[in-house]
């Protein structure tokens, strides 16, 4: 086989994979809920599940839930709940999808996409209509970062070691009223961690494996180039339900 020959089939293959690859990529977007209200769809590609991501859907800091997203064709995708399973792991509970996501173009021709009920027996999350118009999110989803972290009501909130990188974890020593004590920080699925509270005992220390909150870490982007960073813990059963921790 001549070059010229060989270059066409590999220009060909490289065209034909990438023709019916999703449309969806690593980052965020900024849309609109129900025609007025602003959220971020933030999504990291999922190790070993070719075409899935992961995904933060939230409303400021007023609604958050976590989906694991699943190609269905080149121009859709699934969306299903993220929440904490009974053996303490993050997980899919109910495995019907409760949201689907479909690209289209708008009438400038530019893609975008929207997302709206999969009509299921899945009513977790959002519900709702959401449109994508190509728009940038100025929130990032971050890995965990150690430091000192503030709430609204307490200076000196909560601290996070820094992370031991092999095992994936941090210690946390939370200051609040609703919550206190020695938790460690473990990363379950990419960006997403479980607090596991510390029981110490006669014996020594005894990790309580039954979290119940996801913890995320998002950096903000502010009206003139400021930047916060903030870590929030999310109930998957009750996604109004969290609470935020600023980075000092």
């Amino acid at each position: 086989m001549n070059l010229k020959k060989m270059t066409f089939l590999l220009a060909l293959t490289v065209f034909s994979s990438s023709a019916f690859a999703g449309f969806l990529k690593d980052g965020g977007y900024l849309g609109a809920h129900n025609g007025d209200d602003k959220v971020n769809l933030l999504v990291k590609a999922a190790p070993g599940r070719e075409g899935s991501f992961f995904a933060v859907l939230m409303k400021d800091e007023k609604k958050i839930s976590l989906y694991l997203v699943d190609e269905i064709n080149s121009s859709s995708y699934s969306m299903t709940p993220l929440e904490v399973t009974k053996d303490g792991e993050i997980g899919v509970v109910n495995d019907d999808p409760s949201l689907v996501i479909s690209s289209a173009k708008n009438n400038k021709g530019q893609d975008v996409f929207k997302i709206m009920s999969a009509n299921s027996s899945n009513n977790n999350g959002f519900n709702g209509y959401f449109e994508f118009a190509g728009k940038p999110s100025k929130v990032t989803w971050l890995d965990i970062e150690g430091g000192e972290y503030k709430t609204s009501e307490t200076k000196n909130a909560l601290q996070i070691s820094q992370v031991d990188s092999k095992e994936r974890e941090a210690t946390a020593v939370f200051l609040t009223k609703n919550i206190n004590g020695t938790f460690t920080l473990r990363e379950k699925f990419p960006s997403m961690y479980l607090i596991n509270q510390n029981s110490v005992l006669a014996t020594g220390t005894k990790k309580n494996q039954l979290p119940s909150a996801i913890g995320i870490f998002l950096e903000r982007k502010g009206a003139f180039g400021g930047k916060s960073t903030e870590m929030l813990l999310v109930n998957p059963k009750n996604d109004t339900d969290m609470a935020v921790f600023t980075k000092k």
